[in-house]
């Protein structure tokens, strides 16, 4: 007899197509603003939690004065911070989205991004997952978040860091990062 599917499972895959932002934020002032503009300008609508871990450096009230009266906001304030986690789950638990999104408050999304991962996502029934090519301001890939697929070895490496070994054993190479081939910039604008 198979597992029951869990209950916030059950109301990502039967619901139409649409997508849920979520961002846990802790004392991120400097960048939140900008994540968030990013998900508002995006090529795919998409509504916003932000999960606040009982900031004290003024975020909250500053998104809440930049972001007056945009309803696909919304703001949940915790009074103690509950770790990244459990603010995901809280939000994961009572989504109407198909797609979610997690994204970090120091991210923010490159146009057409959101529509690549909804695309990805459509195009394979089977697929659970999405993740996206985190590149830095310069367009350069940021190498380290670039996994293969864990598997027991893989897993065993990463863990014992083993992986070190790469550079000088090909048996050990490979864990840090998969090879990926890059979609050319478009410099005509």
């Amino acid at each position: 007899m198979a597992a029951p599917v869990p209950q916030f499972l059950t109301c990502v895959l039967n619901v139409a197509s649409s997508i849920r932002v979520i961002i846990v934020n802790y004392n991120a002032a400097e960048t939140i603003s900008a994540c968030i503009q990013s998900v508002l300008a995006a090529d795919q609508a998409a509504d916003i939690t932000l999960y606040d871990n009982a900031s004290s450096d003024g975020s909250v009230q500053q998104i809440r004065d930049s972001f007056t009266g945009i309803e696909r906001l919304e703001i949940i304030q915790d009074t103690e911070n509950s770790g990244f986690s459990k603010a995901i789950n809280a939000v994961a638990k009572s989504c109407n989205e198909k797609y979610l999104l997690l994204l970090n408050p120091d991210c923010e999304l490159l146009p057409g991004s959101l529509g690549y991962l909804k695309e990805a996502m459509e195009q394979d029934d089977s697929a659970a997952l999405a993740g996206p090519l985190v590149v830095d301001r310069q367009g350069f890939v940021q190498k380290g978040t670039l996994r293969r697929f864990p598997d027991p070895w893989t897993s065993f490496l990463s863990v014992s860091g083993l992986w070190r070994l790469g550079r000088k054993f090909p048996s050990f190479k490979g864990v840090e990062h998969v090879h990926c081939e890059l979609p050319e910039k478009n410099n005509s604008s």
